[in-house]
């Protein structure tokens, strides 16, 4: 009995270049792979990633995050550290400038990773390292769960094809949430399974009761199918291009400018900010908070706190509208000025 899914993705794929690819999702469909959607209940991806570790119980060992010296995880990772914690141990490996690297695995059997966007680095998995790490999953027997949470989002060039549609041994888990592109409170996540993995799925957890609303699946299915998913996700990346290069731009031409280098600006909602000093991170935090600003270092996700001088700021420029963003900024770099380099 299939209770997990009341809509399967499976039936909104269209035709494009000659490839079934899910219609605004840039991910590849093919016939032996099983496409779910799940209700997370108020936990978001979380929820899925318990459900993939109900039934993907590594036999010997370790879930491995890349991460650096940083989580890889996104937002949620202390939510996900409890998830796998009921399963293996989970060390973090470090981020280069290539990604992760494969003699780092060990002996892991699952990887969990974002190859399309690193949070927080904003690092994008180049397309030799993603080869290594499918024949990594390949030759070992290991699995590898992508966490594509905001690969839609990319701002110039092509899309990047996931991991999954080059995946030819079945060894990708590739898991999303509508969260990002739709609305935070918009609680559905999905996963794309291999078909052996599937009949693992119902095998294991038949009895799982899908949370989210049949009025709600089919209302998505319908706004994917007739194209609407699609044309929304373009006037996203114009809206958010827009205000990127404004901020761009204001980065570029204030006070604080000779100071600011930017990186990783080109995909996702969110790149690094490089600021020329030799302050602490703490101390530019406690200056902008004297000032009511929070903000966040690239430090404040290391896993081991081996520094506070990343001197990297995270930018995440969509949560404020103009009239408060950029009064926001020009506090902040008021506060900032003393210690940077001018």
């Amino acid at each position: 009995m299939d209770n997990s899914v009341i809509v399967s993705l499976r039936d909104i794929v269209v035709e494009f270049d000659g490839q079934r690819i899910l219609d605004g999702l840039n991910l590849d469909i093919h016939d032996k792979e099983f496409v779910t959607l799940l209700g997370p209940s108020g936990c978001g991806k979380t929820t899925t990633l318990r459900i993939i570790g109900g039934f993907l119980t590594p036999t010997s060992g370790t879930v491995t995050f890349d991460g650096k010296t940083i989580n890889d995880v996104p937002p949620y990772r202390r939510q996900i550290n409890t998830v796998f914690q009921r399963y293996a141990l989970f060390p973090h490996l470090d981020v280069y400038d290539q990604g992760l690297r494969i003699g780092d695995i060990g002996t892991a059997q699952v990887l969990h990773i974002s190859p399309g966007h690193h949070f927080p680095t904003g690092l994008i998995t180049p397309q030799k390292r993603r080869r290594e790490m499918l024949d990594w999953a390949k030759k070992t027997g290991g699995f590898i769960i992508e966490d594509d949470y905001d690969s839609e989002l990319r701002f110039s060039g092509r899309p990047i094809p996931p991991l999954q549609s080059i995946d030819s041994a079945e060894k990708v888990i590739y898991i999303n949430t509508f969260s990002k592109t739709l609305a935070p409170t918009f609680r559905i996540s999905y996963m794309v399974l291999p078909a052996h993995l599937a009949s693992l799925f119902y095998e294991k957890l038949g009895f799982y009761s899908c949370t989210v609303s049949n009025f709600e699946q089919f209302t998505l299915a319908k706004f994917i199918e007739d194209g609407y998913f699609e044309r929304h996700i373009n006037r996203m990346r114009t809206y958010y291009r827009t205000k990127r290069d404004r901020l761009l731009h204001y980065l570029a031409t204030c006070k604080a400018a000779p100071a600011l280098t930017v990186e990783g600006e080109n995909s996702g909602l969110h790149f690094l900010l490089h600021l020329a000093t030799q302050a602490s991170d703490t101390t530019l935090t406690q200056a902008a908070l004297a000032q009511g600003i929070q903000i966040k270092f690239l430090s404040d996700y290391y896993h081991a706190k081996t520094s506070d001088r990343s001197h990297t700021l995270l930018m995440n420029y969509t949560g404020l509208p103009d009239d408060e963003l950029y009064p926001a900024l020009e506090a902040l770099f008021s506060a900032l000025e003393p210690y940077l380099e001018l």
